[in-house]
């Protein structure tokens, strides 16, 4: 399990205006899902919506990107059932129907309260309670989160290109990499990096546009498994990854959740 760290020191409007960009909306659910929401503090709750289609399948637990609500994958639900994987979308506060405002801190404060929700709803439903952290972009910070906290109930992690990475944010904004909180911090959030030793698979397009592919790399490189798969879609960039590689992403998903039963 990782140490708490304290990520408060990101969350100045400069580096959070930047990294949250919610909106407010929503849409009916179809037949094939469930909305639910999460409450992670007394008076604010998480918008979610899980696909359940097969109790004995694992189930992707998804952390989206800074500008997308859980309600847009309907369409995405099914390549995940085809995968051979129920899917669970969450969003971040303020997004979706969420409440409260949404900063770095609460992000990972967040997550781990989302995961052991998810796990206890698959539970009591008589859902396989296996399950698989999958995150994108922005999301892969929470998905980092809890493959560190949670790795031994977890059967894999997915990184859809994301970087997790706190140190160039904090050296733009202007802070001193000596200074002992910025110190303390950059040490213990690569820790908490390095100790994940779950499977791991990482997704990105050749040519994304927002993260580098050296940076998303960096962060495959980093975590501490010994199981690592990675994943590149020719042509791509970091938001038409399902249009141009639909296929090659999906069959590599599938592989991943095949290649890792009865991992954790």
């Amino acid at each position: 399990m990782s140490k708490t760290i304290d990520y408060s020191l990101l969350d100045i409007p400069e580096i959070t205006s930047m990294m949250f960009h919610p909106q407010r909306a929503w849409s009916p659910v179809p037949y094939y899902g469930q909305d639910l929401m999460v409450e992670v503090e007394p008076d604010v709750s998480i918008s979610c919506r899980f696909y359940g289609y097969d109790k004995s399948m694992p189930t992707v637990l998804f952390f989206h990107g800074n500008g997308e609500i859980a309600c847009q994958f309907d369409p995405v639900s099914e390549y995940y059932r085809r995968s051979g994987a129920n899917f669970f979308v969450a969003d971040f506060r303020g997004y979706g129907l969420s409440g409260g405002v949404p900063s770095f801190q609460n992000m990972i404060h967040d997550s781990s309260k989302i995961y052991k929700y998810c796990v206890t709803m698959l539970k009591t439903n008589g859902f396989n309670n296996e399950v698989i952290v999958k995150g994108r972009s922005l999301g892969c910070y929470s998905a980092v989160e809890v493959a560190a906290n949670f790795q031994d109930d977890l059967r894999g992690l997915i990184i859809e290109s994301g970087s997790a990475a706190v140190e160039r944010m904090l050296i733009r904004r202007g802070f001193i990499v000596d200074e002992p909180r910025v110190r303390d911090l950059i040490m213990l959030h690569v820790w908490k990096i390095n100790s994940i030793k779950i499977p791991l698979l990482t997704i990105c397009g050749e040519v994304d546009e927002i993260i580098p592919v050296e940076s998303i790399l960096e962060l495959h490189d980093s975590i501490g498994s010994s199981h690592k798969e990675f994943e590149l879609i020719p042509m791509a960039g970091h938001n038409d990854l399902w249009l141009l590689g639909r296929d090659q992403y999906f069959e590599a998903v599938k592989k991943f959740i095949d290649n890792t039963n009865g991992s954790s």
